[in-house]
């Protein structure tokens, strides 16, 4: 996956397999920088400000769109 990943990505794609152990990789390209929750966003702080994420809160959507996938093809 790209950027730095909040931990709740993990935890979402383990939630959707839970018979299985799911390992999320990171930092596939740190041009993204952080990427938060979408509720994150709307919370504030450093890994969610403008200076060090550069993706829009709706990208949660479109990761676990593509973990599901992913996890589909196992």
């Amino acid at each position: 996956m790209p950027g730095e990943l909040f931990v709740e990505y993990q935890l979402k794609a383990q939630k959707l397999t839970p018979d299985l152990f799911v390992a999320m990789a990171a930092y596939g390209d740190y041009a993204p920088g952080y990427i938060g929750t979408e509720i994150a966003y709307g919370q504030g702080g450093y890994e969610t400000s403008n200076r060090a994420s550069r993706v829009a809160p709706a990208v949660e959507g479109v990761l676990i769109d593509a973990v599901k996938k992913l996890l589909k093809s196992k």
